[in-house]
């Protein structure tokens, strides 16, 4: 890190410290955002009780990587937009301007940043993110039966997931359950009932099944009167699909290794189903972390100038976070037409290249994107209503807390 920060002088140190600052604390949220999102996936471990929903979340911060690498971008910019906005707020971009500061002093801290956000990402897409993505669909596929058994609480029913509910009459031993009944709505044409006198929660290599034994099933058709009852001795009701085990279906392609990419088992049902799919994937991976360079180069572009007026920033950071979005929208959008041939599959990286390339020109050469007077004069009035609003709910706010605060001391 010394010898990184040693390429820069002291005014660039501080301006990359500032950028970094605000990137971090972005991407923090950002993660902290989508971690949540992530976390809400683990229902049947959630119904478990606080023990084994406790270790799911433990686990869910293995999709951190993955999700680091794909926000990297968006943090990079949001964070260069706040840095900026504040160091124009307290006049030091008028200071930097004045001393005849050379603009290479600015492009270079924000441009080094987008670099190493550039290698940053294309470490966690290409290697971290999937492999801690593998870690994590290996350990809640594994679940272990016992955690599955804790799902059941004797005579109660159990909605496990839409149109999957069970009772349990009994418990036996330790994995032994007594009275068992399923109720399957899954099928939008089909209505199962399953019924046993006993069953238990058998792990395989294969998955997780309910074992039932002396039982029948009845089937129901939805919308008819039709029906029909079988007896069995023994059935194995299968879970693998409620909890998702990877054995049975592959690991998805963002948990599968860039190895396993770039030369795919030509056997794997998948890759024989999907081989445009492995062909993207691989593109997005080695493309996306190019976007880190074309989102600083916009931040060059909107945010490190000098701009007079507060509605005047404020209109620049919201062009800069829609252009680059609508950017990062086409690359998605590209990669669904990459593909059979060098030109088309050159596309996802042309992409952010061009972007960073024209942002640079921009910014060097001293253009400005100016909006049309009439899109400026609207902004301008919008944003200075939102200001009044905001500064008199404050206002009403901080006048009823210093009430409050005067009849507590009588």
């Amino acid at each position: 890190y010394q010898h990184f920060m040693a390429i820069f002088n002291t005014l660039e140190r501080y301006l990359f410290t500032r950028h970094l600052t605000a990137m971090l604390l972005v991407l923090v949220g950002l993660n902290g955002i989508m971690w949540i999102i992530w976390a809400t996936r683990g229902e049947l471990f959630f119904a478990s009780g606080i023990g084994p929903a406790l270790n799911f979340l433990g686990l869910t911060f293995l999709v951190l990587p993955l999700l680091t690498a794909s926000l990297l971008p968006f943090a990079l910019l949001i964070g260069g937009l706040m840095a900026f906005g504040r160091l124009n707020r307290d006049a030091e971009l008028v200071i930097l301007n004045a001393s005849g500061a050379a603009r290479k002093h600015i492009v270079k801290p924000v441009m080094g940043l987008g670099l190493v956000a550039t290698v940053l990402g294309a470490a966690l897409s290409l290697q971290f993110g999937p492999s801690t993505m593998r870690n994590f669909e290996q350990s809640t596929s594994n679940a272990s039966a016992e955690l599955i058994f804790s799902v059941f609480q004797q005579g109660e029913f159990k909605r496990l997931s839409d149109g999957l509910t069970i009772h349990i009459g009994s418990t036996i031993g330790t994995s032994g359950l007594g009275e068992v009944f399923i109720s399957d709505e899954r099928d939008p044409d089909t209505h199962f009932l399953y019924y046993a006198s006993k069953g238990a929660v058998v792990q395989r290599e294969e998955g997780a099944y309910l074992g039932l034994a002396n039982g029948e099933i009845h089937r129901l058709e939805k919308g008819s009167d039709a029906s029909s009852i079988v007896k069995f001795d023994s059935y194995a009701f299968d879970f693998s699909a409620l909890l998702a085990t990877q054995k049975a279906r592959g690991f998805p392609l963002n948990a599968r290794y860039l190895n396993e990419l770039w030369t795919p088992d030509f056997n794997d049902p998948f890759f024989q189903a999907n081989p445009r799919q492995v062909e993207r994937e691989l593109l997005d991976r080695f493309s996306s972390p190019l976007y880190c360079l074309a989102f600083a180069a916009a931040v060059l572009f909107f945010a490190a100038r000098v701009t007079t007026g507060r509605q005047g920033k404020f209109m620049a950071g919201f062009v800069a976070f829609l252009l680059c979005a609508a950017l990062r929208g086409v690359g998605w959008g590209v990669l669904g037409f990459s593909g059979g041939s060098l030109v088309l599959n050159l596309l996802p990286f042309l992409l952010p290249v061009s972007a960073t390339i024209i942002f640079m020109w921009l910014y060097l050469s001293g253009r400005t994107l100016k909006a049309p007077l009439w899109l400026q004069s609207i902004w301008d009035a919008a944003a200075l209503r939102a200001e009044n609003w905001l500064r008199h709910v404050w206002s009403k706010w901080f006048d009823r807390q210093s009430r409050l605060q005067q009849g507590a001391g009588k």
